[in-house]
């Protein structure tokens, strides 16, 4: 994953396992609560954001929790990448 990669030659294993952490656990807060991130519908349909310090967690909600469309870091345009 590009986001480890980034990070542990930039900040070390360590930090790269709590960034990893960190993340994860965002997403399993998006599955217990899907709308809490922002309605993208007009990029499209079912699409969601939820901003997780430098990261963006684009996610579509389902009967069965989340599922993850991209996670885009700071500058990446999503609009290029849906």
């Amino acid at each position: 994953m590009a986001i480890a990669r980034f990070t542990i030659s930039r900040f070390g294993v360590e930090q790269s396992r709590r960034y990893r952490d960190g993340l994860m656990d965002s997403i399993e807060a998006l599955a217990r609560h899907p709308l809490m991130g922002t309605d993208l519908g007009h990029i499209r349909p079912n699409l969601r954001r939820h901003i997780w310090q430098g990261h963006s967690i684009y996610y579509r909600a389902t009967d069965h929790g989340v599922v993850t469309q991209r996670i885009l870091g700071p500058g990446q345009d999503p609009m290029r990448h849906f």
